[in-house]
C-alpha cells in the first residue's frame, strides 16, 4: 500500500501509526531515498521550514 503525503511531519505521524497497527513502514523522499522507522527522527530534522507566501 502507498500513502502520499506532502508534509514530512504528517508522513512520520502516519508511518508511526501504521507501525503500531503492525505494518512494515518506510518513507520515501522525492529523491527516492527510503527512511525506515529508526531513521524517522533524522528525516524530521531535514524538513524545510514553512514559509508564508
Amino acid at each position: 500500500m502507498t500513502t502520499v503525503r506532502l508534509s514530512v511531519v504528517v508522513a512520520i505521524a502516519k508511518g508511526r501509526a501504521l507501525i503500531e497497527d503492525g505494518w512494515q513502514v518506510f518513507i520515501t523522499d522525492p529523491g527516492g531515498t527510503r527512511y525506515y522507522p529508526s531513521e524517522f527522527d533524522r528525516l524530521a530534522s531535514t524538513r524545510r521550514p514553512q514559509t508564508d507566501a
